[in-house]
């Protein structure tokens, strides 16, 4: 519909140009008393109104976060999570290098509280990577994306799988996408948890 606006606000304007250059074209609508003031009036206000028109009806593009190239979806993917399924912390920062984003110790008093499990957290192009595993087998319990605030607010599952490189159904690992307090329709990240 757009197009159709538009094209009418392109022949209105030319219209109106040859209107305001030669009024005695126009004498027949104008029953014999064309002049440049009544065409200016009534063609300008009509290529207005066309114009508006044109511009409300155009298709208007979503604003974008990004994440996957539809092009070449392998440039979307900051963890291959799939690959490190099966590997033990050690074996995961042999693979993935020191964290860079948290590499804290548990402390003594931890420890003496019976803590089991702790975590490590990767930083890739702005995005993050947790893993939680047993402190004493090194095993890993799950791993975590959060969502950036626009894919919580776009509930953009995709783009946020796309990072990982996970596909929802999957016989080596489950995914979840951790609920918001707040509003339990939108979700914080992604958790996936190997499967046994």
């Amino acid at each position: 519909m757009d197009t159709l606006f538009i094209l009418l606000f392109f022949v209105s304007l030319i219209a109106l140009v040859i209107g305001l250059i030669k009024p005695s074209l126009f004498d027949k609508i104008f029953k014999g008393q064309a002049n440049r003031k009544k065409i200016g009036l009534a063609l300008g206000v009509t290529t207005f109104a066309f114009l508006i028109l044109g511009a409300a009806t155009s298709p208007t593009t979503p604003e974008k976060e990004v994440v996957v190239n539809k092009e070449n979806p392998s440039d979307s993917i900051k963890f291959d999570v799939p690959s490190l399924i099966g590997k033990n912390m050690n074996e995961i920062v042999a693979i993935l290098g020191t964290p860079n984003k948290d590499n804290s110790e548990l402390t003594p008093a931890q420890l003496e509280l019976g803590a089991t499990e702790w975590s490590k957290s990767y930083e890739k192009d702005g995005r993050e990577l947790l893993i939680t595993y047993n402190i004493e087998t090194g095993s890993v319990i799950d791993f975590f994306i959060p969502s950036t605030d626009k894919e919580t607010e776009n509930n953009d599952k995709k783009g946020l799988l796309a990072i990982g490189n996970l596909k929802e159904n999957s016989q080596t690992y489950s995914i979840e996408f951790v609920k918001l307090i707040s509003n339990p329709s939108k979700f914080t990240g992604v958790k996936i948890t190997p499967n046994k």
